[in-house]
């Protein structure tokens, strides 16, 4: 699926996330991408701007796409992973595509960026 860079950037909509809790399933919320940064979600449209949750792209070591509508987003530099689910194949690959895009552009920067400190003396 093609998507460009300003779409991936502030891309929005509602998923489901699974629940950290042992048996507990899968619970609507709104998310969004903020200035290609991070990834923020909560329970309300209108909420969003409050979440206090921020998934910075850099930190997401892999982006799956899992069976009929899943996503699963493991974090590189901790032990959680999001257990995430769309409306339908189309979002969840729109999705996938738009965190893999931010992903990789985040990585070519951050090579860029440790190619020029190490130049500076």
């Amino acid at each position: 699926m093609d998507i460009t860079k300003e779409e991936a950037m502030s891309m929005s909509g509602w998923l489901e996330k699974k629940s950290q809790k042992t048996f507990g399933g899968y619970q609507k919320r709104f998310f969004k991408i903020i200035n290609g940064e991070y990834l923020t979600y909560s329970e309300k449209e209108a909420d969003i701007s409050k979440s206090k949750v921020k998934i910075m792209i850099d930190t997401i070591g892999s982006i799956q796409k899992k069976e009929d509508k899943k996503l699963r987003l493991q974090m590189s530099n901790e032990d959680k992973m999001y257990h995430l689910k769309a409306k339908t194949k189309e979002a969840r690959d729109k999705w996938a595509a738009a965190l893999e895009l931010l992903l990789t552009l985040k990585q070519a920067q951050n090579q860029k960026d440790r190619a020029v400190s190490e130049m500076i003396p």
